[in-house]
């Protein structure tokens, strides 16, 4: 991935690793950030991991990370792991609130499946897209909740997605990567 120039991507389970030393061998060789809100420790995050990312190119645009919780507060694992996941939903709430006036274009990225994009978008208002995984599912054209448009390009690199953001516009496209 770092070869192919992302700019970001979502911490997903496959890159989270209950215990620090798993986590931090996981995501080191990583040349770009790996994004995720509702991760929470006890001692520190790996230097990877962050909440969100901002670039300032002619417009302000931030993206933060959502990931599905895998551990919480309320599980035994957290007694062992040095991790836990915050509700996204919540966490969401409050990061938009927080980052929105910073923004022109906040962007959610995550890992929490199609269900919850939806419910996020719902929930949360202030988002202008957010552009998911998963649950692997392949939105041909984008779908639009409230003024929130999600995107989702199904996985293990079959397809990628493209978006064309306009005003308060938002095209999106499939490019088919196995034909």
């Amino acid at each position: 991935m770092s070869d192919l120039g992302y700019d970001a991507m979502a911490m997903g389970n496959r890159e989270f690793h209950f215990l620090a030393p798993g986590l931090k061998s996981k995501v080191k060789l990583a040349r770009f950030p790996i994004l995720c809100t509702n991760l929470r420790s006890k001692t520190e995050l790996s230097p990877s991991i962050t909440a969100c990312a901002i670039w300032r190119s002619p417009i302000r645009i931030v993206i933060f990370g959502l990931t599905v919780p895998m551990i919480t507060k309320r599980m035994l694992a957290s007694k062992l792991s040095p991790y836990w996941f915050d509700d996204p939903i919540e966490t969401a709430r409050n990061e938009v609130e927080t980052m929105r006036d910073h923004a022109d274009l906040l962007i959610a990225l995550t890992h929490l499946g199609l269900k919850a994009d939806v419910e996020l978008a719902q929930s949360v208002p202030g988002i202008d897209i957010i552009v998911g995984g998963h649950t692997h599912a392949v939105l041909n054209e984008p779908m639009v909740v409230g003024s929130t448009t999600i995107l989702q390009a199904g996985s293990w690199g079959r397809y990628l997605g493209r978006a064309d953001v306009s005003g308060n516009s938002v095209k999106g496209r499939l490019i088919n990567l196995t034909e």
